[in-house]
């Protein structure tokens, strides 16, 4: 199978075809179960919060007029004070409790579970006052107080439905709870899934598009190979290999041919460096190094006058007879033979050449920068196709999950 055959293949999906559930349609699906099942406990507990509501609010008028009722009868002013502080602390608590009445904002079992709770800590604070004052209020009070508690008791009675409600469906709500879960994670997956689709489709676009451009070059690839052009790229690739390889010779000549003075013009440097000019002594160094590369370097050959001095100063430099009459022959085979002058005229003559031939080549480069190309789409296909079939598998498998669930 060609690279691009298997890029634009339609993949199979066996595995979706085993599970019944299609998740498109599972949003729905929860709300005709919230609307069977769950809405009845809901439409319940929304009517239970609202008699709370209510039994509050009479509550807190009972707690208010509470406040207001005057003792009749002749009383111990420190008595009636120390029953009237009670009786204020009581009525101002209970009121303060009643204040804001509970109210079932969403319809989740998380918005149940608020509710039961904030009912249940303010009854349990109502309760808690009455027990800390309601002896003291008694004793002049009694018949308000037994009032306030009748309706204080009656409060208790409508919440002991809502704890009941809660309790005898308790597994509808777990089961409510996992389906919502399921029903988050699987949005949250078909959100991955729906942009790993949108990502694969980009890249497939993009190795379409490359795949045309490829049909394209290669028909000009096919049309270059029989043009003069192309012959003249493929025999300027083989002479630029044959000029560096006569760049690699011209280096080991001028080696060769140095090394017998390279003693005398390393001495020579040594005593009369002052006498040399920076650039001078720069270009020797160089030389000194690898003969071509400071050859290479010295387009005006301040070599010949270098070596002319040094054949002067022979006898001024410590060698011995023998060695400096050596020198001596050498110097004056290199200036007769100009072999330096020849070298330089070498390098330069291959180093044009091999500008002149590196401007012809562009053709053959074309087609492996193309094959670069869509070996870096095709790369980034397989990535996402990956990604695409790991989170096809993820939400299979959340699909199985709420069937399991939902039976």
């Amino acid at each position: 199978m060609g690279i691009f055959d298997w890029l634009f293949r339609e993949k199979p999906r066996e595995r979706a075809k085993a599970v019944e559930i299609d998740f498109e349609d599972f949003p729905e699906k929860l709300k005709e179960i919230k609307k069977q099942v769950f809405n009845p406990i809901f439409r319940n507990a929304r009517r239970i919060c609202e008699e709370c509501s209510m039994k509050m609010a009479e509550i807190r008028d009972c707690a208010n007029q509470l406040k207001h009722v005057k003792v009749e009868k002749e009383t111990d002013p420190r008595l009636l004070a120390r029953v009237e502080s009670a009786r204020d602390n009581l009525a101002n608590r209970t009121v303060l409790e009643c204040e804001y009445p509970p109210v079932l904002e969403e319809e989740t079992v998380h918005g149940l579970n608020v509710c039961h709770s904030t009912i249940k800590q303010k009854l349990d604070n109502i309760n808690k006052v009455g027990g800390k004052y309601g002896g003291a209020v008694s004793v002049l009070f009694n018949p308000e107080l037994n009032k306030l508690s009748r309706k204080i008791k009656s409060l208790n009675d409508i919440f002991s439905k809502y704890s009941s409600l809660l309790t005898d469906n308790k597994e509808l709500l777990a089961t409510l709870i996992n389906l919502e879960a399921y029903s988050k994670d699987l949005s949250c997956e078909l959100e991955k899934y729906e942009s790993a689709q949108k990502e694969t489709k980009e890249i497939r676009e993009k190795a379409e598009e490359l795949k045309k451009k490829h049909e394209i070059l290669t028909k000009e690839r096919e049309k270059l190979k029989l043009s003069e052009t192309y012959k003249n790229a493929v025999e300027s690739m083989l002479l630029i290999e044959e000029r560096r390889k006569e760049d690699e010779r011209l280096k080991l000549n001028v080696r060769n041919n140095f090394s017998p003075i390279k003693k005398g013009l390393q001495k020579y440097m040594h005593d009369f460096e002052l006498s040399l000019d920076k650039n001078e002594a720069v270009l020797l160094n160089l030389y000194l190094d690898e003969p071509l590369e400071g050859l290479k370097s010295d387009d005006k050959l301040i070599i010949l006058k270098i070596l002319e001095d040094l054949n002067r100063k022979t006898s001024m430099i410590n060698l011995d007879v023998k060695t400096a009459e050596k020198l001596h022959k050498t110097l004056d085979e290199l200036k007769e033979t100009k072999f330096f002058e020849k070298s330089r005229s070498n390098y330069e003559s291959i180093s044009k050449e091999i500008r002149r031939l590196k401007k012809i080549i562009p053709p053959l480069q074309k087609e492996e920068e193309l094959n670069q190309t869509i070996e870096k789409v095709f790369s980034e296909a397989i990535y996402v196709e990956k990604k695409l079939e790991a989170s096809e598998n993820f939400i299979l498998d959340i699909k199985q999950k709420i069937k399991d669930v939902s039976g």
